[in-house]
């Protein structure tokens, strides 16, 4: 006869999940981050389903899901062990990355289109009226690149990665040898400069 899975033999095991998570955090917050990774991969899948749920893009899940697991072991000294499993303070983690993702997307969206309207204008008030369009398109990327290069290097690396290549915030981050969030705020700080240094298109 199989144990009823809601009798004691599913609370012992549970029990013994637990207890095996909180040695694992203590060795974490001792300093053997390495000791957490085995708790991390076991919730992997169950967090991934989750945001996946609430991006719809595998691909971007994932990369939100790893930056979940890189502030979990950055912060991980300040969680407190509470009789329950640690999937719920990563879930909040990751819950808290997706909405930041979306908040994100907003202001891409709104930067790229003010760049955009940005560039149509300014290059309408100054090349030639019969230009085509891809000699216009070839005019407003010459001008960007110009003014790329003329930004600290790493402000241009941001923009080229995650504007113009659309690479995930995990891969610019890597590249530029930062964090997730040290690379938001390179961005932003990039974008700023950018702005600046394109305003109005020389006459002439």
């Amino acid at each position: 006869m199989h144990p009823d899975p809601t009798g004691p033999d599913d609370s012992a095991d549970k029990s013994a999940l637990l207890q095996r998570e909180k040695r694992a955090i203590e060795k974490a917050q001792a300093g053997d981050l390495a000791a957490l990774e085995p708790i991390l991969a076991g919730h992997a899948e169950a967090l991934l389903m989750g945001i996946l749920g609430r991006l719809g893009d595998r691909t971007q899940a994932e990369d939100i899901l790893k930056d979940t697991f890189v502030t979990a072991l950055e912060r991980i000294s300040t969680y407190t062990f509470q009789q329950r499993s640690i999937y719920h303070w990563l879930r909040q983690i990751a819950w808290n990355k997706v909405i930041d993702f979306h908040r994100a997307q907003g202001r891409r969206k709104r930067l790229c289109q003010a760049l955009k309207t940005e560039l149509t204008e300014s290059e309408e008030a100054s090349a030639p009226l019969l230009l085509s369009a891809a000699e216009e398109r070839l005019l407003a990327q010459h001008r960007i690149e110009g003014v790329l290069s003329g930004l600290h290097a790493r402000y241009a690396t941001a923009i080229r990665l995650r504007l113009c290549e659309e690479k995930p915030r995990v891969v610019c981050a890597v590249a530029l040898g930062v964090s997730v969030e040290t690379f938001d705020v390179l961005l932003l700080r990039a974008v700023r400069a950018f702005r600046k240094a394109y305003g109005e298109p020389d006459a002439g």
